[in-house]
């Protein structure tokens, strides 16, 4: 909340929806694991807390802080979000495109304009879901951004 400069009320409003999204990511105990880690110190918490729960991925748009000599002694791999969407994406495309136009019906947008949307953070598997559907993206200007 701090690190992020985030108002303290949208702060828990994001926890407490993962939390209820993804009950199965809060993770506890993991405390005593830390001291072997070795990525870097910052997210040595991420790291202990994925070997505590035998997570097989760390999925972070920070992979830079996770190279393979501190994850491959645990079997753990790190993917960037994109990267670990296109894969979803292939395993199952109808389950991942019906995710994608609930969202887009939930936020009142076109699949286009979702998929554009959510561009900004995640470019290679919007490219990547608007070239296996033959769906165009669609240029949007940081000022319509939060519209």
């Amino acid at each position: 909340m701090d690190k992020l400069g985030w108002p303290k009320q949208l702060a828990e409003s994001r926890i407490s929806a993962a939390k209820e999204a993804f009950p199965e990511a809060m993770v506890s105990g993991f405390e005593h694991v830390i001291e072997a880690c070795t990525n870097h110190p910052d997210d040595r918490h991420v790291l202990a807390a994925a070997i505590h729960s035998k997570t097989e991925t760390i999925v972070t748009f920070n992979v830079k802080d996770y190279k393979p000599e501190a994850l491959d002694p645990w079997g753990i791999n790190a993917a960037h979000p994109a990267d670990y969407l296109k894969v979803l994406y292939d395993h199952d495309p109808a389950a991942v495109t019906n995710a994608l136009h609930a969202m887009a019906a939930k936020a009142k947008r076109t699949m286009p304009e979702m998929l554009s949307r959510l561009a900004w953070y995640v470019r290679p598997f919007s490219e990547h879901v608007a070239n296996a559907q033959s769906i165009d993206l669609i240029e949007i200007p940081p000022s319509e951004w939060r519209r």
